[in-house]
């Protein structure tokens, strides 16, 4: 009898933990689709930025910085009670760290255990580290930086004869007006 009891435990358990995994789950947003599909080990060693760099290049075509700090300063920022598939969230650990919200209070994140689905509403941890989040649309690529620009055009000859820190310095006069 005892036995029969674990059993039926084990099968309830089992029939719970399954009906609340990512398995053929769906948003139908990609990002946060592929962000479920991508559950598990971490095999391409991303971080979580550079994991939420990849959902969004593959998933929506949108080249998102690579650090959370920069997501962080693009795309339009989103109340939490707002929340919708896709948006990427923020939480301030040691470092600031981005996360695929995939709906239902859930969310995916690189954690040392691989990638991870998590529910935000449910984890005291995350929730209390959580600092925002930030919703991207298709025409919302971040403004590249005018000094990476005029740095990328003056790849070449270096016809000026800078010294690296001079090329720095007329990088950042010509572009943003601040010299040194």
């Amino acid at each position: 009898m005892k036995e029969k009891c674990i059993y039926i435990i084990i099968f309830l358990m089992l029939v719970v933990f399954f009906s609340s995994s990512t398995l053929a789950q769906t948003t139908g947003e990609p990002a946060a689709d592929l962000a479920l599909e991508m559950v598990g080990p971490n095999n391409q060693g991303f971080i979580t930025s550079e994991f939420v760099q990849y959902i969004y290049a593959e998933a929506r075509g949108i080249d998102l910085p690579r650090l959370a700090r920069e997501q962080r300063q693009v795309g339009e920022e989103v109340a939490r009670e707002s929340l919708q598939a896709g948006d990427i969230l923020f939480f301030q650990g040691s470092s600031l760290m981005s996360g695929i919200y995939v709906g239902e209070g859930r969310f995916v994140v690189v954690t040392s255990g691989g990638i991870t689905e998590i529910n935000l509403d449910v984890s005291t941890y995350w929730s209390g580290i959580y600092v925002g989040a930030n919703r991207y649309f298709e025409d919302a690529v971040p403004v590249e930086d005018p000094a990476a620009s005029l740095a990328l055009e003056m790849i070449g000859p270096n016809e000026q004869g800078f010294l690296t820190s001079e090329f720095v310095q007329h990088v950042y006069a010509q572009s943003k007006g601040i010299d040194y």
